[in-house]
């Protein structure tokens, strides 16, 4: 296994990333085209990952989802969080997750983690700069598909019109309709300038 420390992690800016996911949703229209994004359909059929679900994961691990380089590809996932009622978390750790297997394929090609525990032990080796530019484009990419811009400026635009000047459509009300937690929602319309970020 390759040395944690002697990775190279590409520098990939916003619009190459975005750039990507809209490569995704001209290649896969039948899940990316409409809201909620089926993430779930798209890895699982589209990209042939399977789902390995495993009991306490965040507990162990303080993740809900990873990528294992396994053959074929699978994705571990916290069973206790994909049973739970709260899938904004689950949709969007596998969007991620979708991302590292799609842009950081150069970066774990010598890789392979087996379970969590390896995942795990590779993980925390990886010098810091690393590690947060692979999390930096791997939640962007997960932004970008779950919430894609030209379907929430749409839904914004037409909430809007049914309220009050100076109101605004609330970003609860977004987050439903894309199945995303408030905070993904609030960056990212914060991001589309669509909303000013605190």
């Amino acid at each position: 296994m390759k040395d944690p420390k002697l990775i190279r992690v590409p520098r990939r800016t916003y619009e190459a990333i975005e750039a990507r996911v809209e490569g995704l949703r001209l290649q896969f229209p039948r899940w990316t085209s409409s809201a909620p994004i089926d993430v779930e359909r798209l890895i699982e059929i589209g990209f042939k990952v399977q789902f390995q679900f495993e009991s306490g994961l965040n507990t162990r691990v303080g993740i809900d989802a990873l990528l294992l380089n396994t053959n074929p590809v699978s994705i571990a996932i916290d069973e206790d969080q994909w049973n739970s009622d709260d899938q904004h978390r689950v949709r969007f750790s596998l969007a991620h997750e979708l991302a590292h297997l799609l842009l950081h394929k150069t970066v774990f090609a010598d890789i392979s983690f087996r379970d969590s525990n390896e995942w795990l032990d590779f993980m925390l080796h990886v010098p810091a700069d690393k590690h947060l530019w692979l999390e930096r484009h791997a939640n962007y990419f997960a932004e970008c598909l779950l919430v894609p811009a030209k379907l929430l400026k749409n839904k914004f635009a037409s909430y809007a019109e049914h309220m009050e000047p100076g109101e605004q459509p609330t970003v609860r009300k977004l987050s439903r309709y894309f199945r995303v937690s408030d905070e993904c929602m609030r960056i990212r319309l914060g991001r589309l300038g669509l909303i000013t970020q605190e």
